[in-house]
């Protein structure tokens, strides 16, 4: 199975529901020179499908001290970042979420996680908030925000009017630094460590 985890829950033949899990990193500190390997893998989609390309990534970020005022780091789903935090230094390596939803005909809504936690296995920073762009990335005020799974749709879109194969969904995240959700030890905080919560992408097609 590509890149996480994929349930579906069809209550209907033509109601179908697809679920993703987008990870969250974030690395602070000092960089240091290491080796890694590729996966190389081969996914296979039936119409209908969703596979996640990537996961978010706020990069590295030098903290210079650690914060003590409200401030935020916005990671847009075009996977441009900013920040008004002036102790912290964005220095690369950041992406924006990345699905795609193999094309079926019909009408789709895409509901969203509001929130999510990124932990470095004690401590906790939050994401408040969550946008999607779609069928393209977009800024942060030109795409549309999260209301949770459970919640009103992010957006809806017709298939049978796009005559693409596939239908990209691009993720973006902020980061809030504040005195509810502080930033008290460097180190590499993302949401598969204890305490931490990924973001869920549900596709519904009715």
């Amino acid at each position: 199975m590509p890149f996480g985890k994929i349930c579906y829950n069809i209550k209907s033949m033509m109601w179908r529901i697809l679920f993703i899990s987008i990870f969250c990193f974030l690395s602070t500190g000092t960089a240091y020179a290491a080796s890694s390997v590729v996966d190389a893998v081969a996914a296979f989609i039936a119409p209908g499908g969703i596979l996640k390309r990537g996961d978010i990534s706020f990069g590295d970020i030098v903290v210079s001290t650690f914060p003590t005022s409200t401030g935020d780091v916005r990671l847009h789903p075009d996977g441009s970042i900013d920040t008004d935090i002036p102790e912290f230094t964005l220095v690369g390596n950041e992406n924006a979420g990345h699905v795609e939803y193999f094309q079926d005909t019909g009408d789709i809504e895409i509901r969203c996680s509001a929130t999510a936690l990124l932990s470095n296995g004690s401590d906790l920073v939050r994401i408040d908030e969550i946008r999607i762009a779609f069928p393209t990335d977009a800024a942060w005020a030109g795409a549309s925000a999260c209301n949770g799974t459970a919640g009103a749709p992010a957006g809806t879109y017709d298939l049978t009017a796009d005559p693409d194969a596939t239908m990209n969904i691009f993720i973006g995240a902020r980061l809030r630094i504040d005195g509810a959700n502080p930033l008290n030890n460097p180190g590499t905080y993302n949401s598969l460590n204890a305490g931490g919560t990924v973001i869920e992408i549900e596709v519904t097609l009715i």
